[in-house]
């Protein structure tokens, strides 16, 4: 089965799962692995062979896959090989390997939106017109809020501003949520630039839309 490596830039809750997506470190094109059919990840499929640990944003991994398997609205998915344990190559952060932030700075995206538009979401019919589902970005500052969702669950949402276009998403990236929402209800304004991952979630029908995620918070401080 192939193998491949990637730089991970985004670890994402999907629904009772994980999604995953980064670089392709060969190709530097998006790559997502999945599950059959575009489904979500699950511990025993992304733990570390060696030590156990979990994908952290920013780590170097090495997965085997099957076959991609495009969506119209996520063309970078790749079915996992389930008998191949993941690894830990290293982690951007660790040691002096390289400019981190010129890693990353040659990532960004140069396209005018977010997605496609300055909205919230996207219908099927924009979802088919998109080259990728997910983007890196990078602003200048953010706003993350604590709120409560339309199920009156706690949620957390960011506030940026990206080539004169304001955005309010929702965060999934599972580490930098669990930060944010000890918070009480409310705003929190971050006065540092961040790279953000932007992702497409699944088709809400009663909308008939997909939504945008931001799937990964990278501080630049840490970098």
């Amino acid at each position: 089965m192939p193998r491949k490596k990637l730089l991970c830039l985004a670890v994402s809750r999907k629904m009772r799962g994980t999604c995953i997506a980064g670089i392709d470190a060969e190709t530097r094109t998006w790559l997502r692995p999945v599950n059959a059919g575009g489904a979500e990840l699950y511990e025993n499929d992304i733990r570390y062979q060696r030590r156990g640990d979990l994908p952290k944003l920013l780590d170097v991994i090495e997965i085997a896959v099957t076959q991609p398997e495009p969506l119209y609205y996520q063309p970078e998915n790749w079915v996992i090989d389930r008998t191949f344990p993941w690894r830990k190559t290293y982690n951007l952060l660790e040691g002096q390997r390289t400019d981190r932030r010129k890693v990353l700075d040659g990532l960004l995206s140069d396209q005018e939106y977010v997605l496609g538009n300055a909205s919230d979401r996207l219908t099927p019919e924009e979802c088919r017109n998109l080259k990728s589902s997910i983007m890196l970005i990078k602003v200048a500052t953010a706003t993350f809020e604590v709120t409560l969702s339309v199920r009156h669950s706690l949620q957390v949402r960011a506030h940026f501003t990206y080539q004169g276009n304001e955005y309010n998403l929702v965060v999934t990236d599972i580490a930098w949520e669990n930060v944010i929402r000890t918070n009480a209800l409310g705003r929190y304004q971050y006065d540092t630039p961040f790279y953000l991952t932007i992702g497409l979630g699944q088709k809400l029908p009663a909308l008939n839309a997909h939504f945008k995620l931001v799937a990964g918070v990278i501080p630049v401080s840490i970098l």
